[in-house]
């Protein structure tokens, strides 16, 4: 209907009044996400998306809802600064190894930023209890950032974690390299 609004009658005001009562129905960040792109699709109006997206901001609760809106940040806005504080933000809901893959994956697909990801991984690094966590986390700065010592810190503390969790670590090195 608004679509048809703005191609046959130009009423840019009318549909305004449409998508102003459709944001204050809006309960979820996902609704905030979902207006925000149809104004700037429709209207182009990034000043209003972006206090959406604020809006959104507010009410997440979960790393899946801050990476959703993290995403949609830098794919409508292009701002890469604000994707980043939020990205940060779904970091703080993460605690293992499974947590923080989903949560690189996505900067690595959406930003395309590797020294971000560093970052974050540095901050799994210092978050993280299991053997297994760090063996991944050190196959994945391998893989990503070529960078042997860092990955073998890693490995130590991966190894000294198993010593103390009484795992065997060559059990844990075969399990890994079978993946």
């Amino acid at each position: 209907m608004v679509e048809g609004i703005l191609e046959t009658l130009e009423d840019k005001e009318w549909v305004r009044r449409i998508y102003k009562g459709l944001e204050d129905r809006c309960a979820k960040e996902t609704d905030y996400v979902k207006l925000a792109r149809v104004i700037i699709e429709g209207l182009g109006d990034k000043d209003w998306a972006r206090k959406l997206y604020a809006q959104a901001e507010d009410r997440c609760h979960t790393r899946f809802d801050y990476v959703c809106v993290a995403n949609a940040v830098f794919e409508s806005l292009g701002d890469k600064d604000w994707a980043k504080a939020i990205y940060r933000k779904a970091e703080a809901h993460c605690s293992d190894r499974f947590h923080y893959e989903y949560l690189t994956s996505q900067i690595r697909v959406h930003l395309g930023d590797d020294e971000f990801m560093k970052v974050v991984y540095i901050g799994a690094e210092g978050k993280f209890k299991d053997a297994l966590d760090f063996i991944c986390l050190a196959e994945n700065v391998i893989r990503y950032f070529s960078d042997n010592a860092w990955a073998k810190s890693i490995y130590m503390r991966a190894l000294k974690k198993q010593r103390r969790e009484g795992l065997i670590w060559e059990r844990w090195r075969i399990a890994f390299h079978s993946i």
